[in-house]
């Protein structure tokens, strides 16, 4: 995807023609649109993620639990940019197990070998990847609710959108070593979900809480 070139000037062509560069996608601007379109999308999970959460604590910690889910998406926006797009799409040193290079994410001056401009496209791959990366946060929020304090939550944000980016680039880089394998991810099933699962872990008082009781009041207290 991020070796595709975008030509919105000529006519609309038909994106299902075959494309005598195997390695080249084309894209044009309902193409862009819809991966906007897309990210935004994703984007608008984080304030459903933070009406979930505070339905699951005090009222008096309402308040914070939107500011993290602000924060997911500004240091986690700021950690991918850069090192998580590197990590996850560097191809300055190819290797199955994580990216080298395109740190700190810069599509000014990317060309292809036709000298056709991607920074559009670019661009567009950035903010629909990021969306994702941003996401995996919010999951591991979630199991933070009222446990942790504003600044540590900071740093963690910042990690965790690091260490998503490299099981990312085992599945969704052409040199990744699951992807090499064939393995497909769903919507991120296990590049977002999984390893924002495994990060998060249910704490103790989860397992306490289940063997003193069936059902858990969950409106606001």
């Amino acid at each position: 995807m991020l070796n595709a070139s975008c030509k919105l000037d000529p006519p609309y062509a038909s994106p299902y023609g075959v494309d005598p560069n195997p390695e080249e996608e084309k894209m044009y601007q309902d193409d862009g649109v819809w991966i906007m379109t897309s990210s935004f999308t994703i984007f608008t999970m984080t304030s459903g993620f933070g009406l979930l959460e505070s339905g699951r604590v005090a009222s008096k910690d309402e308040v914070n639990i939107m500011i993290k889910n602000v924060i997911d998406m500004i240091f986690g926006g700021l950690s991918y940019w850069c090192f998580g797009f590197g990590f996850t799409f560097g191809e300055m040193w190819p290797n199955p197990f994580i990216g080298i290079g395109k740190f700190f994410f810069n599509p000014d001056n990317a060309m292809t070998q036709a000298g056709t401009s991607v920074e559009g496209w670019r661009y567009a791959s950035f903010l629909f990847q990021m969306s994702f990366a941003t996401t995996t946060s919010t999951i591991v929020s979630a199991s933070m609710a009222e446990r942790i304090r504003l600044r540590p939550y900071i740093v963690i944000t910042f990690l965790m959108t690091i260490a998503h980016s490299i099981p990312a680039h085992w599945v969704w880089s052409k040199h990744g070593l699951l992807n090499r394998l064939g393995v497909v991810d769903a919507a991120g099933c296990s590049v977002v979900h999984l390893v924002g699962g495994v990060a998060a872990s249910p704490p103790q008082s989860t397992f306490d809480l289940v063997q003193a009781a069936l059902v858990k009041r969950a409106s606001n207290r």
